[in-house]
């Protein structure tokens, strides 16, 4: 094992929901979250690609009480900045991006 991967957390869901609030045609992306945690999703990556850092942490901040609630390991797409901010379980960057 890498001593990298003793720092990541282990991965506890075998389906990743991943956010598309434009493919959301009634209520919120938050109002849709809670059903699909309801049934069962236990992974979600906020990957929202039009939305600035501000409004990326906003939205993960609206959508975090449901993630807590479900026990949800959530991921923030392409900024460290957001998901440290957001304490999402980590993040996902593009092959071309900077970690740090």
């Amino acid at each position: 094992m890498s001593p990298d991967a003793a720092l990541r957390p282990a991965l506890d869901f075998r389906l990743l929901g991943v956010t598309d609030r434009a493919q959301v045609r009634e209520g919120g992306l938050d109002d849709r979250l809670a059903v699909l945690c309801w049934h069962g999703l236990r992974g979600i990556q906020l990957r929202e690609k039009d939305l600035g850092e501000d409004a990326l942490y906003e939205l993960a901040m609206l959508c975090r009480p449901i993630f807590n609630r479900h026990h949800l390991q959530w991921f923030v797409n392409g900024s460290v900045a957001v998901a440290k901010r957001a304490e999402s379980t980590g993040v996902h960057l593009p092959e071309a991006a900077d970690a740090a």
